[in-house]
């Protein structure tokens, strides 16, 4: 799956895959890279404002609310089984990998 993500500061644009959380910064292998270029950065500002013309705004209350309690339940299966289990099985793979990596 391909999750992009593109931030400009200065002149200089950042583009990758990486998150601000601990699972990306310490498990995923994910990647970002920078590029210092005024007239990209220049660019890049201008696609997002032409996007931001063609957007519409989600609001909190509409996106978050599920229609019937069945919905609400397996949403929150869903998040329990992301936060809890996803975290703990990336972190077992990472540890047997780098044991792996000792054997060597």
């Amino acid at each position: 799956m391909l999750h992009a993500k593109t931030l400009v500061v200065d002149d200089a644009v950042y583009v990758g895959s990486s998150n601000l959380d601990p699972r990306s910064l310490s498990i995923n292998f994910e990647m970002m890279i920078r590029i210092e270029c005024p007239e990209l950065a220049q660019q890049v500002l201008a696609t997002f404002e032409r996007d931001l013309e063609h957007s519409s705004l989600v609001e909190k209350v509409r996106w978050r609310r599920p229609t019937t309690w069945w919905k609400r339940l397996k949403q929150k299966i869903a998040w329990w089984l992301f936060v809890r289990l996803d975290l703990s099985i990336a972190q077992s793979m990472l540890q047997d990998a780098e044991q792996r990596g000792g054997e060597r």
